[in-house]
């Protein structure tokens, strides 16, 4: 079934809990678990609630704000993704006031690096392939370019999908 692919596709030791709302879904997962890794059947627990499990587990905001044009990053840092016919491309945005010297070099920094996890992570989360252009905040110092390009390299490297990064050009596209 989709249910146990999926599961045979993603679950891996990280997992500690898995939530079923449905009788016939829950059974079929445990089922599924006990046969393949019996140590780990009691991670799968039914959802009884008389609140939605999506409410409950404050999901629904999340994919809202996980399939938005506009995803936060954090303290106002945001990405803007766009889809054209041929590509994506990501803005990476501080959300605060620019500031002057190294200040705004390691602000910036800081920023990107942040914006880097968001941008695999939704790279992940959407199925987004193909070409992709992610406007970085500019940088001057090369050592932070270098370690940018290495981070996203490194965040990139476990997925099934296969990625040519390229480094952050002049005008600080990757």
């Amino acid at each position: 079934s989709r249910t146990t692919t999926i599961l045979r596709d993603l679950l891996n030791d990280s997992f500690s809990n898995i939530f079923v709302n449905d009788k016939e879904v829950y059974e079929e997962i445990r089922s599924y678990i006990s046969t393949i890794l019996p140590e780990q059947e009691k991670i799968v627990k039914y959802y009884k609630g008389d609140v939605p499990i999506f409410d409950y587990y404050d999901i629904t905001k999340q994919i809202k704000g996980a399939f938005g044009r506009v995803v936060p990053i954090r303290q106002g840092a945001y990405i803007v993704l766009e889809h054209t016919e041929a590509l994506h491309v990501v803005d990476v945005n501080s959300g605060i006031r620019s500031k002057s010297g190294v200040e705004q070099e390691d602000n910036s920094f800081v920023v990107n690096m942040h914006a880097a996890d968001e941008i695999a992570r939704q790279m992940r989360l959407r199925d987004i392939g193909g070409i992709i252009i992610v406007d970085f905040i500019d940088m001057d110092n090369g050592d932070h370019k270098v370690a940018l390009y290495k981070h996203m390299q490194d965040l990139l490297s476990n997925d099934r999908a296969k990625h040519n990064v390229l480094p952050l050009t002049r005008f600080g596209l990757m």
